[in-house]
């Protein structure tokens, strides 16, 4: 059994990425997500693997 504790929202949120096809190795972005990026409340961070969501305001 592993024990963990939950991330914090100013850590982010790991995103899954698609394993095969067109889109392979992107995002999948839920459309909630989604529309928090397309209004600027969320920004996310394909550089790290892997992908997260985070908040674009800190503090």
């Amino acid at each position: 059994m592993f024990f963990s504790t939950y991330p914090t929202v100013a850590e982010g949120f790991m995103i899954k990425t698609w394993r095969g096809g067109v889109d392979a190795g992107k995002p999948k972005l839920s459309p909630v997500a989604k529309g928090l990026i397309d209004r600027g409340l969320m920004q996310l961070d394909t550089g790290s693997r892997p992908p997260d969501c985070s908040s674009r305001q800190k503090g």
